[in-house]
């Protein structure tokens, strides 16, 4: 969160800077990184929220998969 707040504070420094010779705003370039943490965040903690919940119901966790039957175990070692 730390970088989202810096780059929030970035952007805002660079609102008035020309990209180029785009005519747009520097501030749209520099806010790319601040909402990327802020989305990126918010799916980490829904992932874990997740996982904690299944771990009390005895489920699998969200991070373990399992293979199925209609997904094939690809054995690992030298190529073929």
């Amino acid at each position: 969160m730390l970088l989202a707040v810096e780059g929030y504070d970035l952007t805002m420094l660079n609102k008035e800077r020309q990209f180029g010779d785009s005519g747009l705003s520097y501030a749209w370039v520099t806010i790319a990184v601040p909402a990327g943490c802020v989305m990126l965040s918010i799916s980490i903690i829904g992932n874990l929220v997740e996982a904690w919940r299944s771990a009390k119901s005895g489920r699998l966790l969200v991070y373990t998969r399992a293979a199925t039957e209609e997904e094939p175990v690809i054995p690992t070692g030298a190529a073929e």
